[in-house]
């Protein structure tokens, strides 16, 4: 089955920095990148992405200098399934050589040791055998829990700035669903269905967080439903279908 995630939040547009890649050219110089770099701080905890026992946990030195290079402090996991991971540039581990473990569980803070340009975690899947210097290292991210992509959350936020022919309108996407959006906005209507017989106004911008719409050419004294909306390549997220009347004018 799919693996799991080795970081809590995972937001596949944003947080790989550097995707997989057979060759990629790094100053100046191509050289494979058999892995993937997901973004997060110092310190930020990682989970092991199957069941399975902690093979290794070493520090990668230069044979003369002893400095720490290359994938700096890391584990690597053989799993019970035959399937092998390893996690780099770790500050510190949490489980020792020979631990059982389940996946989902923490084994690791995430760090900026050896060869790295800033704080981040370094992931790689080979799908059976061992792991290092293995020739069979294949895109981690195509084999993640894709369930774990989702639609967006979102909500729909109270209209605001009402009069007898105008009102703000909006809502709240509070999660993406790892997936970028392509379009969120609302439906508004007088049907209490907004989605199924009302207008929409939207917008492409993408991100979590508020956003707001101004209508105009309302009816006064009358009640109008709203129903904010996202989507994304996984499917539309829908909040709670609300109201609100226009005023009466004086």
């Amino acid at each position: 089955g799919p693996i799991g995630m080795p970081l809590a939040q995972l937001d596949i547009e944003k947080d790989v920095t550097s995707p997989y890649s057979p060759m990629r050219i790094l100053n100046g110089e191509a050289k494979p990148h058999l892995g993937v770099d997901l973004r997060c701080s110092v310190g930020t905890l990682v989970y092991a992405a199957d069941d399975g026992y902690v093979v290794n946990i070493r520090v990668e030195t230069g044979p003369e200098t002893g400095k720490v290079k290359g994938y700096g402090k890391y584990l690597y996991i053989r799993h019970t399934n035959g399937a092998s991971t390893l996690y780099a540039h770790l500050s510190e581990t949490i489980v020792k050589i020979g631990s059982r473990v389940t996946k989902g569980q923490a084994i690791a803070l995430s760090g900026n040791t050896g060869t790295s340009t800033g704080p981040h975690l370094h992931f790689e899947y080979v799908p059976y055998g061992d792991i290092v210097q293995s020739d069979k290292r294949i895109d981690p991210i195509l084999c993640m829990n894709l369930f774990q992509m989702k639609a967006p959350t979102v909500s729909t936020t109270n209209a605001s700035n009402i009069t007898t022919n105008k009102a703000t309108v909006g809502g709240n996407v509070t999660d993406q669903g790892g997936v970028k959006i392509f379009e969120k906005g609302v439906y508004w209507g007088t049907s209490s269905n907004p989605v199924g017989s009302g207008e929409k106004i939207y917008s492409t911008v993408s991100g979590t967080g508020a956003f707001y719409f101004d209508l105009s050419g309302l009816t006064q004294d009358t009640k109008y439903y709203l129903c904010a909306f996202a989507s994304n390549d996984m499917g539309t997220g829908y909040g709670d279908v609300l109201s609100f009347y226009t005023g009466i004018a004086n």
